[in-house]
This record gives C-alpha cells, structure tokens and sequence, in this order.
C-alpha cells in the first residue's frame, strides 16, 4: 500500500530548459527471464517489500555512488532507492513502474509474482539485473492485470536500462490508478522524504511508450500535488529504455583566465573569485561524469561527499564558459 512516497509522483512537470544529463534511448530486444537468479522474496508474498540488492561493483546516479539498492518499505514495489531510509538523507531512485504493484497471490495467499536478481559478465564489464515477474496493482482487487519488468545496471559506463517485457491490462483506470498508463522515472537526487526542492534534475516520460517525450523536471522545483504526467499504456514486450549520461569534453570549453578557485586543493568546500556575476557551476570527474551542480552563485561550493582525487569545475555563464581543475585532498 502507499506511504510516504508518492514522491515523484507529485513532481511539477516542467519541459524547462535546464541542462539534461541523461540521455534517453528506445530499443527492441527480446524480452528473456532471469535464469538462475537469486531470489529475493523467497516465495513469500509481497507488498511494499522491503529487500537490499547488492550490485557488485561501485554505480554512481549523479552525484550518488552506491554498491546497493533498496526495496523501501516506505516506497512502492517498482522503485529502487539508493539509501534504505529515504528520510535521513538525499537520495536517487530508479521508478520503472511508479504506480502500486503487489504480489499477484495476495488474494490466494500464495506468492505468484517473484522478485529476484543476477550479477553477469566480468569484471570491469558486469550487470547487475533485478527482475520483476508476473507483478499485478494495488489499486486493481481482481489482480488480473500484470506486467514483467526488468532494471539492468552496467558496470561499464554507468548505463541504466529499464527493460519491459509480456503485459495484459484490462482494467487501465484501476491499474494506473486514473492515469493513462505507467509512469516511468529516473531521480539521480531528492532531498530526505522526496519533500522540497529538486538538487539534481529529474526525468520522466510521457507519452507512446514506443516514442515517449523524455521530460527534464529542473532543480529549484517542488513536489506538489499537481497534473500527473505519463505513458499512454505500458510499454510493448521488448521495449527497452536506455538512459545513459551526457559527459563533459574538456576540450570544448573555452577557458578564461580571470577567474580562480580557492583553496585548491580542498577537503570541504571551495570558493569562487570571478567577474562573472549570474553563472552555473558544475563538478565533474576525470571520467567526465558530472557530480555536483548549482544553479546559480553560492558564497562557497560544497565537495565534502566526493572522493580524493582530481576533478574539474566547469563555470557558465551567457556569455563565457570557464573550466578549471580542483583538487579533492
């Protein structure tokens, strides 16, 4: 049932013009069951389930770099967070379905909908796969309608799939909950308990399912309860929703020389000394994966959550585009 987070389901949804760090990518591929998985639920029925997914190797989802993922009790059955209590800290998540889901058996009272997951591939390469079979909706008592789901993690490249897989929905009103179909969400940042102003733009699609309109829901916005936005329907068998990260070249920037960063190196915050008066800011890896962004000048800049290490903050404005190396000590 639901609790606290109806979370990104009260998005204000906003086609702003913020700069979008994940790019979406539709494919086709053939829908296969996890084979040999472990299983998660154990045969026991499920609603609102509560389990820890190790990954296996380090992911990182915008600023957030984790090696495990939580079904939170206090989410709903689709959504994968980044922390097991959404409440004590900022968190990302992984929505493939955000609507209620439930065991499919809670009526008989034994488990039809297992949930489990499987590590594949070599180091350096591996994917971690969570499985979602057979799933029906809370908000749907006859528990006919179902779907099978997947979220795929790529240890290389930081790549997020979102793989749909055979559905049947009779009863769409119930099932979506009064929508005209799933809500598909990726959050690499919500503050503690989804509440107050988004710190990492938010994705969300809209739209045909074999098309979707891929929405960016800026920082600076709230959580209100306003128009909900979504799929027209669920996505066909062997749909898959491929997010992948847009990096920084460093050699396209154009560097300007009246402008320094101190201290350098930092171990907790850094300053800005500039002429530029209205500007971004933006810290990336050497990897060119952005970790840190603001939105508008701050009397000092935060990097106590990075790791050791060199990174490079990118400062724009309308006019210059200023990028200078940092040091994590």
């Amino acid at each position: 049932m639901k609790k606290i987070i109806t979370l990104v389901l009260l998005l204000v949804i906003c086609n702003l013009n913020a700069q979008i760090d994940y790019e979406l990518t539709v494919l086709n591929e053939t829908y296969e069951n996890l084979e040999n998985a472990t299983s998660l639920n154990n045969g026991e029925l499920w609603d609102d389930p509560s389990f820890n997914v190790p990954i296996g190797f380090d992911f990182q989802l915008g600023p957030n770099e984790f090696n495990t993922l939580f079904f939170s009790d206090d989410a709903l059955g689709g959504l994968l967070t980044t922390i097991a209590n959404i409440d004590a800290a900022s968190f990302g998540g992984f929505a493939l379905v955000a609507q209620d889901i439930i065991d499919r058996g809670f009526n008989t009272g034994t488990s039809l909908s297992p949930l489990s997951f499987k590590l594949e591939g070599e180091v350096g390469s591996q994917i971690l796969k969570i499985e979602w079979n057979n799933v029906g909706f809370f908000d749907e008592s006859s528990l006919q309608d179902f779907m099978n789901f997947q979220l795929w993690l790529y240890e290389e490249g930081n790549v997020i799939e979102y793989r749909y897989g055979p559905s049947e929905i009779n009863d769409p009103t119930s099932s979506f909950e009064g929508l005209d179909g799933i809500q598909v969400i990726l959050f690499p940042l919500l503050p503690a308990g989804g509440q107050g102003p988004l710190e990492e733009d938010a994705y969300i699609l809209s739209g045909d399912p074999v098309n979707p309109e891929f929405i960016t829901i800026s920082t600076e916005q709230d959580f209100i309860d306003a128009e909900l936005t979504s799929l027209t329907g669920v996505p066909p068998n062997g749909t898959v929703y491929r997010f992948s990260s847009e990096t920084l070249s460093i050699d396209d920037t154009d560097i300007v020389l009246d402008l320094n960063i101190y201290p350098n190196p930092t171990n907790d915050v850094f300053k800005i000394e500039s002429k530029m008066i209205d500007y971004t800011l933006e810290v990336y890896n050497t990897s060119g994966k952005r970790v840190l962004r603001f939105d508008s000048p701050k009397d000092s800049y935060s990097v106590s959550n990075l790791s050791k290490g060199v990174y490079f903050v990118r400062i724009q404005s309308t006019t210059e585009v200023v990028t200078k190396r940092l040091i994590k000590s």
